[in-house]
């Protein structure tokens, strides 16, 4: 059911302008600060780690990345538009064919999010209903396009959504690559390969995974 996970596309230094300044992704962190610390003390991990995905993420978002969200806008129209017997997306490969984009603060694909949403309540660490997704529990399918583009939608629409997402993912990805959840048990090299392993499908601690560890390093700082 979970499959393949994360999958984020790495960016060149020398990419498309970046949109989100370090001083504007400081202050998001701060505004969403309560919602975050609460959340992640409600799954027992150290909120610097969501914090840290995210600030790592809010420092790549480039204009490539809107117009990927406006490709998906535009896909989803066309297939309402040619009817639900078009359930399956074609195989061939186009620039203008997107289903699914990392969106939101947290630049979080809708699968990946709908896949850790689905692995939080099999865990019973969460509801549909707790996380405000307005359908019956456990039916939305990574498979299903229509499924996948509500859950798009949230992610682009609700912060808090974006992030309470990314921290599942962010807890299925320290499970799936140290063993267990006891967060509190993670050395570095856990917390490295976990936060590598939310941006791509690896077991293996990555350049990403290193300077996500050092912002979070620098967080912890900053509260003590």
């Amino acid at each position: 059911m979970r499959g393949t996970k994360r999958c984020r596309r790495k960016r060149s230094e020398d990419g498309p302008i970046r949109i989100i300044t370090e001083k504007k992704a400081d202050r998001i962190i701060e505004d969403y600060s309560s919602y975050t610390d609460r959340m992640s003390l409600k799954y027992g991990i150290d909120p610097a780690a969501i914090k840290a995905v995210t600030l790592k993420e809010m420092s790549e978002i480039n204009v490539a990345d809107v117009l990927a969200d406006l490709l998906v806008r535009l896909n989803h129209l066309i297939y309402s538009l040619g009817g639900k017997k078009q359930r399956a997306p074609r195989k061939k490969k186009s620039l203008l064919v997107k289903r699914d984009s990392s969106t939101g603060y947290c630049q979080i694909f809708a699968r990946v999010a709908l896949n850790a949403l689905n692995y939080g309540c099999l865990r019973g660490m969460t509801t549909y209903g707790d996380a405000g997704v307005d359908k019956p529990e456990g039916s939305l399918e990574p498979s299903s396009f229509d499924d996948v583009f509500y859950i798009w939608k949230r992610l682009r629409r609700d912060r808090n959504f974006n992030f309470h997402m990314a921290l599942l993912n962010l807890i299925s990805a320290g499970e799936e690559t140290v063993g267990h959840t006891r967060f509190g048990e993670y050395g570095e090299d856990d917390m490295k390969r976990m936060f590598s392993r939310y941006n791509a499908n690896t077991r293996n601690i990555t350049s990403y995974g290193e300077e996500t560890y050092r912002i979070y390093k620098k967080l912890r700082g900053e509260r003590r």
